[in-house]
């Protein structure tokens, strides 16, 4: 599949998503907004990638794929792990557990017990924070024989579209659970699985 492709893809699966979310109602509670808040942030920071991407803005695009991990995580540890002296902390943007930390709470659910998230981490994470904060993965594709400007091949940015793609897709699907709607969750996880065929 072309970039091009891709990109109209990503675009129409948000767009169902965020159409299938809208006016959902779920409980007010401190614990459900702050988790709502991150799973929501993912789906933007997904729209800004292929935004970015149209526009062959490939630096800032590519800083986006930690954020979008992180915040995910963020809002499954806000959704089924915090205490509540976490989310007053977390309030005041005082989060103490590192991502690894997050990560380890999670995975003792059975949910989540398969270990994708910690897999993620060890194998993505570097390549991610490099990206974000300017490292030599990010300078490295700004650098050829003859010229100083960006060089990502479509191979790496159909890796970044897919994959933030899938965790829009799972932001709804929590996004549904919160609202207690399983037949909308059911729905979207069907997507996400018939997504997942098509990108293989």
């Amino acid at each position: 599949m072309q970039m091009s492709e891709e990109i109209v893809q990503a675009e129409t699966i948000r767009q169902w998503v965020q159409q299938a979310l809208s006016g959902r109602e779920f409980a007010r509670t401190s614990r459900s907004v702050l988790a709502a808040g991150c799973f929501d942030t993912v789906i933007e920071h997904q729209q800004g990638i292929t935004l970015l991407l149209k526009e062959k803005l490939c630096g800032p695009a590519f800083s986006l794929a930690r954020p979008v991990f992180e915040t995910f995580v963020r809002g499954l540890w806000l959704s089924y792990c915090a205490t509540e002296e976490d989310l007053n902390r977390f309030r005041r943007d005082k989060v103490k557990p590192t991502l690894s930390e997050i990560i380890t709470a999670l995975e003792i659910l059975p949910q989540f017990s398969e270990g994708v998230l910690s897999r993620v981490k060890a194998t993505g994470f570097d390549y991610m924070s490099s990206y974000t904060h300017g490292g030599f993965q990010q300078i490295v594709r700004r650098i050829g024989d003859d010229v100083l400007e960006p060089q990502y091949n479509d191979d790496e940015q159909i890796e970044i579209t897919r994959s933030t793609t899938s965790y829009v897709l799972l932001a709804g699907i929590e996004i549904a659970n919160l609202a207690n709607d399983l037949p909308l969750a059911q729905s979207i996880l069907d997507k996400t699985i018939e997504y997942a065929k098509r990108s293989a």
